[in-house]
Formats: C-alpha cells, structure tokens, sequence
C-alpha cells in the first residue's frame, strides 16, 4: 500500500512537474507572439506585406507634442484666439524640420516622399522595402503610419429646418469670410453663383478658389455633387464665399491623403482666403457609436484639430445611410465621428 502511494505521489509530481514546464512554455509562446511595441504603430497587415515584398503606400504620422506646446506659448504671447499666419509658419518649418531628421535616419533609396502636408505633422510616403518601414517605426518621433482608405460623397439635404432663416433675418450671412468645400468640385458660370468666368470674376463670383487635385479633368465639378453643397452653403450663408478643392475627380471617389490635403490647403491658405469652416460631405460606410478619437488608427483626428487650432470649424456629413434607432446598426461614418468635427445629419420634415 505504502509503495503504491509512494509510486502514485512521484506520478503526481512528474505530471505536476510536467504542466508547470507546458505552462511556462505556452506562456512564454505567448509573450513571444506578442508584437513589438513599434509594430502596433502599424495596421494590421501591412508589416507581413512589407515582408512578402509589397510596397506599400501609408500615410505617416509625426510626433509634434513640442511644436503644438510651442504654438500655443506662441499664440499666449500674441494674444490671439487662434494659430493666426504668423504661428502657422512657425509650425510649418518645425514640421519640416521634424520630418527631415526622420527621414534622414532612414536606409537610403528605400522610401519615397509622395506628399507632404506642409502645414500638418503628416505626410504621404511610399515605403519599398520592410527594413525601411520598420526603421521609421521604431522612432520615438513617429505616432503611426495609417492606409490611404477610400471615401465616397455624401449628400445632405433641407435648410428650413434648421433654422437658416431666422439666422439670416440677424444678419449672420457670412460677410467677408470663405467656406472651403471638399467636394467634386463646382460649375461656378452657374447663375447660383454669379455667373463666374473665372474664380473671383467678376466681382459678384462667389466662388473664388478652385483647384482639382484629384485627376486632370477639365470638369468644372466631375460628379455634380460639389455644385449641390456648395448651393447648401450658399443658401446657409448667402454672403460667404466658396473656396473649392476637387478631391473626387471624375472616378466618383477619393482617398484621405487627398482629403487630408485639402484640409492641409485651407490651413495654409486660412489668413489669405479668411477660411473659417470647412464642408466635406464625404466618409466612408462605416458604423461609429462612439468618438473615433484615437490618434493611432484615425489620421483625422490630427488634420481636424490643427484645422481648428487655425479657426477652422469642420462640419462633415454623418452618413445618408438611413439607419433606424436599433443601436445595432445606427452609427456615423469617417471622418464625421472624429472629435472637434460638427457630424452633421439630414433633416426630413416627415
């Protein structure tokens, strides 16, 4: 009997013995798993591209804690409410500075710029090999690197209930200031805004910007939607002008980089044009419950709150998805969800 324990207790300490080593070897497999802390700069998927040998085309996303902490001691001292011309140049050769140190740490004829966003700490750039990925992830300097995802316009209807009319009965009409409209662009020799022959021609042209970054069309408005909400606008604030960025061309869709220029022009271009809102009814088919806030996955959240350190309210298009009150399937589209951004929703009288 007493052998038999003896024997038995030896099994239990060899089995015992035996699944603290399993144990240990499966926990340590499982730290191993584990990405590095740079990896989860990136999305998923892209550093196993990379290794396979895909190229891929991201958008960076530069550390500029310090120069945001400079821009508001700067903007304390001139006693200004916003990041007037003079703080933005600061900024704009801080964030020149602050992406060429980076890219100068990089393995050389691995990367290539496609754009840089001047006026926000992002740019565009194409990274040919992982090496040079991974090189630029492991900087302290470096926030994240994002896809360039896919938008598609959004349409939002019904100024009477809104109350447009009792603002404009106040005399808030929008004199002397420029919405800049992110849009497909827009046919300005329409008589909705002054019969233009060219932007800013004649005198009564409300449209006085107009550039198309998305192809070569020679399409004053590729799709007929910019022409649409810039009539909204107008009819908001019939004394406002329209500043115009073509970021759909004519294939009917856009990507952030090129939203994210124009967002980047209407910063740049704030004192000049006196630009203090911004449209953009776009966003992708998304479903956001809650605030896309987070500054790793969400490369708006950056541009939009640089466009409003600089006085630049965002109002964007939540969706026209029609979705019911089941929270199941209710939610707002990008970049609508992106805190400081006004989402706004169409409005139906029934």
């Amino acid at each position: 009997m007493r052998a038999n324990q003896r024997s038995s207790c030896r099994k239990f300490a060899l089995a015992l013995r035996l699944s603290i080593i399993g144990l240990l070897l499966a926990c340590g497999a499982t730290q191993a798993a584990q990405p590095a802390p740079w990896a989860q700069k990136a999305p998923d998927g892209v550093m196993q591209a990379m290794e396979q040998g895909e190229p891929q085309d991201l958008i960076v996303l530069f550390d500029d804690a310090a120069i945001r902490q400079a821009a508001e001691d700067m903007r304390r001292k001139l006693r200004v409410k916003t990041h007037t011309a003079a703080v933005q140049a600061m900024k704009s050769a801080r964030y020149k500075t602050l992406k060429q140190d980076a890219l100068n740490a990089l393995p050389v004829a691995q990367h290539e710029m496609l754009k840089d966003y001047s006026h926000l700490p992002m740019a565009f750039m194409r990274f040919h090999t992982a090496a040079s990925l991974r090189a630029l992830l492991q900087r302290s300097d470096v926030v994240a690197v994002y896809r360039d995802e896919i938008k598609y316009p959004i349409l939002t209807q019904s100024l009477p209930l809104i109350g447009q009319n009792s603002v404009s009965a106040a005399g808030d009409q929008g004199i002397n200031t420029t919405v800049l409209v992110i849009d497909s662009g827009v046919n300005y020799t329409l008589p909705a805004f002054g019969s233009c022959t060219a932007p800013g021609a004649p005198a009564s042209c409300r449209v006085i910007y107009y550039q198309n970054i998305a192809d070569s069309s020679t399409s004053l408005d590729t799709t007929g939607h910019g022409s649409v909400v810039s009539a909204i606008t107008l009819g908001v604030a019939p004394q406002t002008n329209i500043a115009m960025i073509n970021v759909f061309g004519a294939n009917g869709g856009t990507s952030d980089t090129l939203v994210i220029a124009a967002i980047d022009f209407g910063i740049a271009n704030q004192a000049a044009l006196n630009i203090v809102a911004m449209n953009m009814s776009l966003g992708d088919n998304s479903k956001n419950i809650v605030p896309c806030g987070n500054r790793g996955t969400n490369p708006f959240v950056t541009a939009i709150e640089e466009a409003k350190a600089a006085g630049i309210v965002a109002t964007i298009a939540s969706g026209n998805e029609a979705y019911t009150n089941n929270v199941f399937i209710n939610g707002i589209a990008n970049p609508a969800c992106t805190p400081g951004a006004v989402s706004v929703g169409a409005v139906y009288d029934a």
